[in-house]
């Protein structure tokens, strides 16, 4: 950088994050040292690859609503809940569970008038695959403003975008179709108010981030725990010097205390209109349910078997699924299995596993990509532990910090995904009733593939190129074979 006629030093850089000037780590830095600019420009050429991968996510969506594959988990449960919401004229908004969010059946209702009942579930999915190829366009605006290298991004948007455990999430009829909008915008919208220190626009983008988690409330219960990922956010970008503490206590009204307002009123009401129904979620609180913490957290000898891609309803002599079996199989084995596969068996024909049993070449295409899958899987891990060890070190720091983006990302991964993976071994039924299922965590997965491509950008030597374009070939012969897998 020039200075009066002068080249200036280049700044310190640690794992590639730059280091402003620091005298006191005590206190946050300076608010002369400027937060990453949101969204850089990217290159032609990873526009269009972008569009691409839009293009391949959209028609496999679509083939799959044209197999049925709106019907998945608990199909019927869903339909029963929304006729019962109908019916009601808006007097009941919650059936059966308190998980089971009014948003969707809202939307299907919708669907069932306006097509005369022909195509109720087909429409509904369909709009949701459609503000899913927005949230993906929002993932990477949210990449841009981390990760410098556009190989890396495009190849995270490749593994994402067709990731099996996405894909058939975003068109089952349950309340995991409709997750990924409002949790992106979220953090997009969070990301955008504490990058500037303009206060309108500080503002404006902390209202929607608020407006998107209060939304989310209605479709998925998971979003009730957001705003504590929303609040560490709002503290460390304020440790890290980049926003005032007038801003950060604004931000925090908007973007934190509105969604917990929001979700708590929900909650009531959640609470008056099922007091008498029986509870569907049984909890054993000694820690002995069907998942021991050794399951939890580490591998088991049978886990080799989920390389051969087996599929829930694969059964073992004594005609029992295997995959269900109590400390059978770990957890990390068993999510792995469900984000590179299609566990559940959903892409052939819906939820109708014994009529269509997964054949050649999708099986073959299927054991390819849960064994490469195994790279990304240990790579997702490991930056999750790099990125937690950093964030760390900032609040001690600031100069170390990451960007606002990856950590605003990041945070609303982990929120999203800590609380269901540790509430695992409290579960009577957490193998029977498929608590592991990576259908569940799919926000997480996101996140987990953002925070890979910042490690791999940082640790990578950046005049290489050949190393990002190396990446690269993997990412998408990964997502090759996910997109053969499920592609009947």
């Amino acid at each position: 950088m020039l200075v009066q006629g002068r080249l200036a030093p280049s700044p310190r850089t640690v794992l590639g994050c730059q280091l402003p000037a620091v005298t006191d780590s005590s206190s946050p830095a300076p608010l002369s040292v400027p937060a990453p600019a949101p969204f850089p420009v990217a290159p032609r050429w990873e526009i269009w690859a972008v569009r691409l991968l839009l293009a391949v996510y959209l028609v496999v969506q679509f083939a799959f609503v044209r197999r049925e594959g709106y019907v998945g988990q608990d199909f019927g449960t869903h339909t029963a809940i929304m006729e019962e919401i109908r019916a009601s004229n808006g007097a009941k908004w919650f059936s059966m569970d308190g998980t089971n969010r009014p948003g969707i059946y809202w939307l299907a209702s919708i669907c069932k008038t306006y097509t005369n009942d022909k195509y109720t579930y087909e429409l509904h999915s369909q709009i949701w695959i459609v503000l899913g190829a927005l949230a993906l366009l929002l993932f990477h605006r949210a990449l841009l403003t981390t990760v410098r290298a556009p190989e890396l991004r495009v190849a995270a948007m490749a593994i994402i975008a067709l990731l099996p455990a996405h894909l058939i999430a975003g068109v089952v009829y349950a309340g995991d179709i409709a997750v990924m909008l409002p949790f992106t915008v979220a953090a997009w919208a969070l990301t955008r108010s504490l990058s500037t220190t303009e206060r309108g626009t500080a503002l404006r983008y902390a209202a929607y981030a608020g407006l998107s988690l209060s939304v989310g409330n209605f479709l998925k219960v998971s979003f009730l725990m957001l705003p504590v990922a929303a609040l560490v956010a709002i503290v460390l970008v304020w440790r890290w010097g980049r926003i005032r503490t007038a801003q950060a206590g604004l931000t925090t009204l908007l973007a934190v205390v509105v969604p917990l307002l929001v979700g708590g009123a929900l909650h009531q009401r959640n609470q008056r209109e099922l007091a008498q129904a029986e509870e569907r979620h049984a909890f054993w609180w000694d820690g002995n349910g069907e998942m021991s913490w050794r399951s939890l957290l580490w591998f088991r000898p049978a886990d080799r078997a989920v390389l051969n891609a087996p599929i829930y309803w694969d059964q073992n002599p004594e005609n029992q699924l295997v995959l269900v079996q109590p400390g059978v199989h770990s957890y990390p084995a068993l999510l792995h299995l469900g984000v590179f596969t299609d566990v559940l068996n959903y892409a052939p024909k819906g939820g109708y596993p014994a009529a269509t049993p997964r054949p050649e070449p999708q099986r073959s295409y299927a054991i390819l990509s849960v064994r490469g899958g195994m790279i990304w899987s240990v790579l997702a891990v490991v930056s999750a532990f790099s990125l937690a060890a950093l964030l760390l070190a900032a609040l001690i720091r600031p100069s170390l910090a990451p960007t606002t983006g990856l950590a605003v990302f990041a945070l609303h991964g982990a929120v999203w995904f800590l609380p269901i993976m540790l509430i695992l071994p409290y579960l009577r039924s957490a193998y029977t009733w498929g608590y592991w299922l990576s259908r569940l965590v799919v926000p997480g997965l996101w996140a987990a593939g953002f925070t890979s491509a910042w490690l791999l950008d940082r640790v990578l030597p950046a005049r290489a190129r050949w190393w990002f374009r190396g990446v690269l070939a993997v990412a998408l012969l990964q997502a090759y074979w996910q997109f053969r897998s499920l592609w009947f």
